[in-house]
């Protein structure tokens, strides 16, 4: 399964960590999409919860992100890591592009219950602009991260 990473494991130490066999392909983009950040609920629990990352359309706008491929291990820690169980996220079928312009379709982990606008965790924002850092994402997407 290809996998676009867009959040905090974009900071890929922190990915590599929790799945080693987890495959690098590409920076990649996604088109007509916005990072957001939101409160949520997950399924059955009502606490309401701040600071989701999570994936908006937006026709005029992309998020850059990470493109891997996993296996059924790493997809397994994936969804444990996101608590798709318990329905904090759950996956979106998206189409990336590639540096080369080649079209990829993948899953992308998106927030099941989201509710509005939230601020983005600092150890979140850190992870992200580590790995926007290393994979030199555009200067205008590195200060919207420092930013929001």
């Amino acid at each position: 399964m290809k996998c676009f990473v867009y959040c905090e494991w974009i900071d890929d130490e922190r990915l590599k960590k929790a799945m080693p066999n987890a495959r690098f392909i590409d920076r990649v983009v996604l088109p007509e999409h916005r990072l957001t950040f939101t409160s949520f609920v997950e399924d059955g629990d009502p606490t309401l919860r701040n600071g989701g990352c999570h994936l908006e359309e937006s026709p005029e706008q992309s998020v850059p992100g990470l493109l891997y491929e996993f296996g059924e291990a790493e997809q397994e820690i994936a969804e444990t890591l996101s608590r798709v169980p318990q329905g904090r996220y759950t996956p979106l079928s998206c189409r990336v592009v590639d540096r080369a312009g080649i079209f990829h379709d993948a899953i992308a982990y998106v927030i099941k219950h989201p509710l509005g606008p939230s601020k983005a965790p600092d150890e979140y924002r850190a992870h992200m602009l580590a790995g926007a850092q290393k994979h030199e994402f555009p200067d205008a997407y590195r200060q919207l991260l420092e930013t929001i």
